[in-house]
């Protein structure tokens, strides 16, 4: 088959989950994976041939795909801030948002500094973070599975991250000195609002990392705001990701806590999306 045939074969397919456009950037990133073509390397291929072997690669992903299993997911990897993250279902899969919150928390770390990355997951934002600035960083996560991947991934980048199991909703001073940052995408999704996702969100993304209980929507946030309290600098930083209907709650939080100088900011879509604060 033509590339251009096999691009129609994925258009076909799965016509019922995506949008049009959204199929055509899903099988860019097939082709990427398999054949290393960037974009202008993609259009001028579209009427070669496809070797029988790496056919079958594309209709194995096709198959996955069409299972609505992410393309991330299948794959099994992601670029997160030009950052190659391997990933399996034990973590969520990065998004563009976090991508900013990473690019805005660099611009206030330097190489001199002890950073911090609560809730890690695949370890992205401490990979990120580590590859464009050597300071000393550590991360956590609950999870073992997660915390393995983060470990290879870390590997990968050629970073050194010092990674810790712990809960952040238990209390615990992690090392005997202070951050002068610490950075975290905690879940926030409410569990009520899971019928406004994605089915391959709900069905494939470990919802461990993406929910918290309708009762208690800013668990994390107080107990990520006291765990900073306790382990930051004077003037330290505190960044994170936020559920954009929640933003003044949590400056409240913050103020409460006396951090000060605290900037809600949006993502690339208008949303409410992250917050920075700094300790008295």
């Amino acid at each position: 088959m033509k590339l251009k045939e096999i691009e129609k074969l994925y258009l076909k397919k799965l016509f019922d989950l995506y949008l049009k456009e959204e199929v055509k950037n899903i099988f860019f990133l097939v082709v990427n994976h398999l054949l290393k073509l960037d974009k202008i390397g993609f259009l001028s291929s579209k009427e070669f041939y496809i070797e029988e072997e790496v056919e079958t690669k594309f209709r194995k992903i096709l198959l996955g795909l069409s299972r609505g299993c992410p393309i991330q997911y299948v794959l099994g990897e992601a670029t997160f801030y030009n950052c190659k993250i391997e990933l399996n279902k034990s973590v969520l899969i990065p998004r563009p948002e976090t991508e900013e919150l990473v690019d805005w928390s660099l611009k206030h770390i330097n190489k001199k500094m002890n950073v911090l990355d609560l809730c890690t997951g695949s370890g992205c934002i401490a990979i990120s973070i580590a590859k464009h600035v050597e300071c000393i960083m550590d991360a956590i996560d609950i999870s073992n599975k997660a915390l393995m991947l983060a470990k290879k991934n870390a590997s990968l980048n050629k970073v050194s991250i010092n990674f810790i199991k712990k809960d952040i909703l238990k209390k615990n001073i992690l090392r005997p000195y202070k951050y002068d940052v610490i950075i975290s995408n905690p879940p926030y999704v409410l569990k009520k609002n899971k019928s406004f996702l994605h089915k391959n969100v709900i069905d494939f993304e470990p919802h461990l990392a993406l929910f918290v209980n309708n009762e208690n929507p800013f668990l994390f946030y107080q107990k990520i705001v006291s765990f900073s309290k306790n382990n930051l600098k004077n003037k330290g930083l505190l960044f994170f990701e936020i559920n954009e209907l929640f933003g003044n709650e949590i400056i409240n939080i913050l103020d409460e806590e006396g951090f000060h100088k605290i900037k809600l900011k949006k993502d690339i879509n208008g949303k409410d999306r992250m917050i920075k604060a700094e300790m008295k």
